[in-house]
């Protein structure tokens, strides 16, 4: 008696997943007077998306050392928090949420890792709560749960949820900023608004990209406002509070938490500056004068050609190729309601973030894939649609050939198994060199905080160099970036900061021979080259350099 209430429960799981998806969507900005949404979402739904976001992260964080370079500088940044120096957190990363949080769990008794580790799994898995709300609203429970889906196998987001980095952080606020911003808009609610303003607000003090969210924000307040036949003046009451909420609550921040002269440190605005060298760049072809501006600002920019070839591969990467293709077949297979005001927005929105990107490789000359997942946080709704739809066409050819009705429910989830599947193979079996290096640089770092009898002063390569200062406890470290060519570079390092540890390493920019040619001069310069035998066993790829007298070791090989 009870197989047949939980068949029949299956059942209608699996007509609500695979059914063909709606070829139509209502358009909510269109209404003539708030909309009110009365269907409540499902606990057990939440629960369940929530649980399967979290298994792979929980598998991914067992896997890899979570520690990167940047997650040292925010680690760093909160220690300055929790020391009662703000103005030297704010010199390294202005104002920003994160390290703040990695604070708050740091004195409830976690140490920096691991509250760094176990939050970004926990915060990225609740990405699909207002990931879910927001989609069921604007398409329907079907597109919104299959999204959810996609999100949670997404590779790269995988990947890099337990890494002690902000974007975890960054993809709930952002999410949870589309999710209020939508409801704001649809539903004509001041708090709604205020909410949202908030939520954007967090998110642009966690990445840059939050300031992007003003595009939705405008776009949606105006298309909405041009369709009311009432409330108006509550709606333009809600984004005047909405636009306001941000400034306040810095303003506030800085009153009750920093000192005054840091209130001017609080925003991250450097990216305006990259934007202004890169159009005075542009511009400079037709003005000489501008382009030898940008050209001291950032050296020598990379080609067109070698952009692209930069660009387009690591964009690819960052998307994942089979999330790129659900995408792009969904916004073709429903491109009449991909073209409509209320879904323009955030294409507009990730047009703008593309070429953010393309702006930031030209300045930096480097890209990280993860740059991309803005996008993917709200190109979830159209990569679901393409899935969707691939089922169905799938399911509609298994029925021509009057198969049995087993092999229609296997075309049908075969694209959603296979989707995921390769999603979470790829998350943890690719970037293997990527953690390796980590893991080295982890060693190394313990290492030396053991062989020292102070913790040291540290130059090295601006990948791993943070990392060893981190596990080393080194109080300052200064670092060459990975594509520094000129020998000199390295050398002016270790002169202006006198380093008890230099580490030398072939990078994009530096052979082996040039590498040696550094550990020869830094001999000159009292160093002593560590010899393997007294390093971690793994640490064979690179030049670990001590500063004389020798007698400053007080360890040389330390068990690990």
């Amino acid at each position: 008696m009870l197989i047949g209430p939980r068949m029949a429960w299956c059942m209608t799981a699996w007509r609500t997943l695979f059914r063909p998806p709606a070829e139509h969507f209502a358009n909510a900005l269109a209404a003539p007077g708030p909309l009110r949404n009365h269907s409540r979402t499902s606990f057990t739904v939440l629960l369940g998306l929530v649980l399967v976001c979290l298994v792979p992260r929980v598998l991914m964080a067992w896997r890899v050392p979570t520690v990167v370079a940047d997650g040292a500088l925010y680690i760093h940044a909160a220690r300055a928090l929790d020391k009662g120096t703000p103005a030297e957190a704010l010199g390294h990363l202005s104002l920003n949420t994160y390290p703040a949080i990695l604070l708050a769990l740091h004195r409830v008794g976690l140490d920096w890792e691991t509250a760094g580790k176990w939050w970004g799994v926990v915060i990225a898995s609740l990405v699909v709560a207002p990931m879910y709300g927001w989609a069921r609203r604007q398409f329907d429970t079907q597109v919104a749960a299959v999204a959810c889906l996609l999100y949670a196998f997404h590779p790269k987001m995988i990947q890099w949820s337990p890494e002690v980095i902000r974007d975890s952080t960054f993809w709930f606020l952002f999410m949870l900023a589309i999710y209020l911003l939508w409801r704001a808009v649809t539903e004509v609610r001041i708090g709604w608004y205020a909410a949202a303003g908030l939520a954007a607000c967090l998110a642009a003090l966690t990445r840059f990209e939050g300031l992007f969210l003003a595009i939705p924000l405008a776009l949606w307040s105006l298309w909405r406002l041009r369709a009311l036949r009432s409330c108006k003046g509550r709606l333009l009451a809600g984004l005047v509070l909405c636009l306001a909420t941000g400034p306040l609550f810095i303003l506030a921040i800085s009153s009750l938490v920093l000192r005054a002269e840091t209130v001017w440190r609080l925003l991250r605005l450097d990216p305006l500056g990259r934007l202004w060298t890169w159009a005075v760049a542009v511009l400079g072809g037709f003005a000489p004068g501008l382009g030898g501006v940008a050209a001291a600002h950032v050296g020598e920019p990379l080609s067109a050609w070698r952009m692209l070839a930069v660009f387009f591969p690591t964009m690819t990467r960052g998307l994942s190729p089979v999330f790129a293709l659900l995408m792009f077949g969904g916004m073709w297979g429903w491109r009449h309601v991909w073209g409509r005001r209320d879904h323009q927005a955030l294409f507009y929105t990730g047009l703008v973030v593309t070429a953010a990107i393309w702006i930031q490789l030209w300045y930096d000359r480097i890209l990280c894939p993860r740059y991309a997942l803005t996008i993917v946080l709200f190109a979830t709704v159209f990569a679901a649609l393409g899935l969707l739809g691939l089922s169905a066409r799938l399911a509609r050819l298994a029925l021509r050939y009057r198969l049995r009705s087993q092999a229609v429910v296997l075309a049908a989830l075969a694209p959603t198994v296979l989707a995921c599947g390769v999603g979470l193979a790829d998350a943890m079996t690719s970037s293997r060199g990527y953690f390796a290096a980590r893991t080295v640089a982890m060693h190394l770092g313990r290492w030396a905080r053991r062989a020292f009898p102070s913790p040291p002063v540290i130059v090295g390569p601006a990948a791993v160099t943070p990392i060893v200062g981190h596990y080393a406890e080194s109080p300052r470290w200064a670092v060459f970036r990975f594509d520094t060519r000129d020998p000199e570079v390295v050398l002016g390092l270790v002169k202006q900061h006198c380093p008890d540890l230099l580490v030398v390493a072939p990078t994009r920019g530096l052979s082996e021979p040039q590498c040696q040619d550094l550990v020869h001069r830094a001999r000159a310069l009292g160093f002593r080259l560590v010899e393997p035998g007294e390093l971690p066993p793994d640490i064979s790829d690179l030049h670990v350099l001590v500063r004389h007298p020798t007698g400053a070791l007080v360890a040389s090989r330390p068990e690990q």
